[in-house]
């Protein structure tokens, strides 16, 4: 899956450019966060992953299935910060994210050990608002609308768009669809590569969820 396989070649090049000070998402401010970061809420998404090689005939494998996520207990990442734990269950697979909240900003790690950012949500989510980690990781509110979804009719969800353009010959574009205090309720992405005709398309619809408060 898109969303927990992090791809590395975009990691190492991340890791090349340097954040301007001005336009580093993490904030030392206290800021109200608006997403649900108790231990024991759960959410439950049917997921529709398409991946098709363009130039290959019947090449097209489609895999579906419920995802199942839950947040765990706290954890202590290799640079000294604590975070939660964020299970993800799959057909047979499990694997894991790490969780935090910095100020103004949430943040979601892979590599507990040597932690770099995979997402980064900078509150609140205004509409046209931007910001980037590097140059190539790059987000951008883009609008606030209602979804009709399979836990019902959603107002005021919020899409985040979060572009990567390191590599020369592909691309990859999450569009995260978030609703205050229940956190992403929609996942769309699009991932192509030039050079393997390569393209995957991945959907998640929240199908239920349960909040601590």
């Amino acid at each position: 899956m898109r969303f927990i396989k992090f791809w590395f070649s975009v990691l190492c090049i991340s890791l090349i450019f340097s954040c301007e000070k001005e336009k580093n998402p993490i904030s030392a401010n206290i800021g109200h966060v608006s997403f649900p970061m108790k231990t024991g809420s759960t959410w439950e998404y049917e997921i529709a992953d398409t991946i098709f090689y363009t130039f290959f005939a019947d090449s097209m494998r489609i895999n579906n299935g419920i995802l199942k996520v839950k947040i765990l207990n706290n954890i202590i990442l290799g640079n000294g910060k604590k975070a939660s734990i964020w299970q993800y269950n799959f057909q047979n697979t499990s694997d894991s994210l790490y969780v935090l909240s910095s100020g103004d900003s949430i943040i979601f790690y892979q590599n507990r050990k040597y932690p770099f950012p995979k997402i980064i949500l900078v509150f609140p989510l205004s509409i046209n608002k931007e910001w980037e980690f590097t140059e190539c990781d790059k987000y951008k509110v883009l609008s606030k609308d209602t979804l009709s979804l399979p836990i019902g009719k959603i107002n005021s969800v919020v899409k985040v768009q979060q572009n990567f353009t390191c590599e020369i010959e592909a691309g990859l574009v999450n569009n995260y669809y978030i609703k205050q205090n229940i956190g992403i309720v929609k996942y769309y992405s699009n991932y192509f590569n030039a050079h393997y005709f390569l393209n995957e398309h991945e959907k998640w619809i929240l199908k239920s969820y349960s909040i601590k408060e």
